[in-house]
């Protein structure tokens, strides 16, 4: 509480002058200097009290001296005419349980004016050595403080003071638990106040730690992934004076066995600990026990803790079928948790990174993997407050009937009205079969037939087709030996001939050639050779070898000899050398054309002049099955002959014919065996 002292003189007898005071709880603003804000008081080991303030601010310089005076006794016990930064003052053991107050004196207007601060008063502590490992605490509250807590310090002999703990300012009791071996331990309180701290009394005693730590609490068993081990994790200790722990391991229900310790180190408490060469398919058991500094002492069994709950990681494993590639998962329950909400199942393919697959409330998981891949699985058990551990991880490279070396169609050529198709495949692989589809109009691929592989080329051959005006495209597809239809073959597309136009008169005989290029070799196309076929023989000499990239071509037959009017051709495509060392040819399908023989037939003809002989004119070629006939007026035929070299003359038999009109009728076959009749009529002149 605040002294107010108004209108009262005190006069000191003593070293210093006799001075007029007017003494007030209230600063005068620009004139006296104000009280202290705060006083602290600290009880030293000889029982004297050191009181200590904060120091006012003098700007004009009327400092005149401190203070101090004890609640019930008149006047000053203690004048201090000094000004300092730290100002304080020790008052004698035998005012040290009262109350004080300190005064600041400083002049105004001529006149000493004294203002006071905040009485205070000292903190009894009393100290209780329960020798059971306890010190119990108790203290008295000072007159008057601004702070929340009290702070319970102790005094060790070699480490000195630190803090053990704070209790709120309504709390004057306090156990400690000893956690030192054993030595003299002093005690004190203090509370922290602006500008300066109030200590207690000093109280201490022998004592001893006879109290063994805590028995731990497991947090998790898991697996970890970079550390490549199993790691057991436990809470902190709420003991102060652990200096580490004894840990136990079982394998598959096996009895435990002591297994390592780890100790305290910089002041850090190992709260995990990690097993790297853990075996990945046992399901692992942890036990742990604390010990603390007296665990080298004699006896030490009383410093050591209860063992904690077992926990027991739980244990990932796997089966796998080839045929299907489905991996089923299953695992143990961890031991340790009351309850597990859910799992959650994480891979990885080849060198990736975890993902999340699924989750799931089962100790069971399948999936279906992509053959031939590197797979990791790991599982994630998580309960009911959230706490998290992983499975050993499992890992398994997905088999699946094995791929062929080589699978590749080689070609896809015309062979009169049907496709065929030529197919290679590696027999020592894992196929049992090969599909071949076809393209429909709709651009869909649809099975045509499939073959039993027993052989390193399969041929097919497809007869619904219309090659002279179609191209068509092809693709094959494995079936495994598990029956799975699998990978796809390359693409191979036929090639189509057509015969765009042709000339037909004595001075062009021409045939213009357009193809579709092939598709699906491997290798590149080397040529294209035209092949060309009169008088139904196929010369073995190409007609023509053309680049790449020509796709036309013009044929003259105008300078032919005994040519009968038809001629053929086919293209071929050949490949260059490939990946597989079998290049290939294929070729189009025939095209073939006619060319009708052209015939002239005179109209007049005189047996006795310069055209003795009616003789029809043939050019370009020779035609098949000529016949001319004749005939007079009355319908009787009077020459007939099958050579078109042979005319008539004129003659009857033995008579020349009468002048007149005669009917001729011409019937011949061209190169395609169609039958051509052609009339007129002829006049002979004699």
């Amino acid at each position: 509480m605040k002294r107010v002292l108004e209108k009262i003189c005190i006069f000191f007898i003593s070293t210093l002058s006799i001075f007029s005071i007017a003494q007030t709880n209230k600063p005068v603003r620009g004139c006296a200097l104000p009280g202290p804000n705060s006083t602290c008081t600290t009880t030293e080991t000889n029982g004297d009290l050191t009181l200590s303030w904060t120091k006012p601010t003098d700007p004009n310089n009327i400092f005149v001296r401190y203070e101090v005076y004890r609640l019930g006794t008149n006047g000053a016990i203690v004048s201090i005419p000094t000004f300092t930064n730290n100002n304080n003052t020790r008052i004698n053991s035998f005012f040290a349980n009262s109350e004080f107050y300190v005064g600041v004196v400083s002049l105004c207007n001529g006149v000493e004016v004294i203002n006071f601060g905040d009485t205070v008063k000292t903190i009894d502590l009393q100290l209780n050595n329960q020798t059971d490992g306890r010190a119990s605490l108790t203290w008295t509250n000072p007159s008057n403080y601004n702070a929340n807590f009290f702070h319970v310090e102790r005094e060790h002999p070699k480490f000195g003071w630190s803090d053990r703990d704070s209790v709120k300012n309504t709390c004057n009791i306090y156990t400690d638990t000893i956690d030192v071996c054993s030595a003299y331990l002093n005690y004190r309180i203090s509370i922290k106040q602006e500008g300066c701290t109030t200590y207690s009394n000093l109280k201490g005693d022998n004592f001893k730690d006879v109290i063994p730590p805590t028995i731990p609490v497991i947090k998790s068993i898991t697996y970890d992934t970079l550390k490549k081990g199993i790691t057991v994790n436990w809470y902190k200790n709420p003991a102060r004076d652990v200096q580490g722990y004894l840990l136990k391991i079982g394998y598959d229900n096996s009895p435990l066995s002591f297994l390592d310790s780890v100790e305290t180190k910089k002041n850090i408490e190992p709260l995990s600990y990690n097993l790297v060469n853990a075996p990945y398919n046992s399901a692992i058991t942890f036990s742990i026990a604390a010990y603390d500094s007296c665990i080298s002492s004699s006896p030490p069994n009383n410093q050591l803790s209860g063992n904690s709950q077992p926990h027991t990681s739980f244990n990932l494993k796997n089966t796998y079928t080839i045929c299907n590639r489905v991996i089923s998962l299953n695992w143990s329950k961890y031991i340790g948790w009351e309850d597990i909400t859910n799992y959650k199942i994480y891979y990885k393919i080849d060198n990736g990174n975890w993902k999340l697959r699924d989750s799931t409330v089962n100790q069971y998981y399948n999936d279906t993997l992509i053959g031939f891949k590197n797979y990791a699985f790991i599982i994630e058990a998580i309960n009911k407050d959230n706490i998290k551990a992983f499975s050993n991880p499992i890992f398994l490279f997905a088999q699946a009937p094995s791929l062929p070396k080589y699978n590749y169609t080689k070609v896809a050529k015309v062979m009169y009205k049907a496709i065929q198709i030529e197919h290679l495949i590696d027999p020592v692989g894992g196929v049992s079969k090969i599909i071949l589809e076809k393209k429909n109009k709709s651009g869909i691929f649809k099975e045509i037939s499939r073959k039993e592989v027993t052989n390193s080329i399969l041929y097919f051959t497809d007869s619904l087709v219309e090659s002279n005006f179609e191209t068509y495209t092809y693709r094959t597809r494995i079936i495994d030996s598990c029956g799975n239809k699998t990978t796809y073959g390359n693409e191979v597309t036929s090639m189509l001939l057509k015969i765009e136009n042709k000339q037909n008169d004595n001075d062009n005989l021409k045939v213009n050639l357009s193809w579709s290029p092939y598709i699906g070799f491997n290798g590149t196309i080397l040529n294209y050779a035209v092949y060309r076929k009169l008088n139904g023989v196929y010369d073995p000499n190409p007609l023509v070898i053309l680049p790449n990239y020509q796709l036309s071509y013009q044929d003259n037959l105008l300078n032919l000899n005994e040519f009968k009017g038809q001629v053929c051709y086919y293209i071929t495509g050949i490949e260059t050398e490939n990946l597989y060392k079998q290049p290939e040819i294929a070729n189009t399908n025939e095209v073939c054309t006619t060319f009708k023989p052209l015939i002239f037939v005179p109209n007049t003809f005189t047996p006795n002049g310069k055209n003795p002989i009616f003789h029809p004119v043939i050019t370009i070629f020779e035609p098949n099955e000529y016949s001319l006939t004749v005939i007079n007026r009355w319908g009787q035929p009077v020459f007939r002959s099958v050579d078109y070299k042979i005319g008539w003359d004129g003659y009857f038999g033995n008579e020349m014919s009468p002048n007149g009109n005669y009917m001729y009728i011409i019937r011949y076959l061209d190169g395609d065996n169609k039958e051509y009749i052609e009339h007129g009529f002829v006049t002979l002149i004699n």
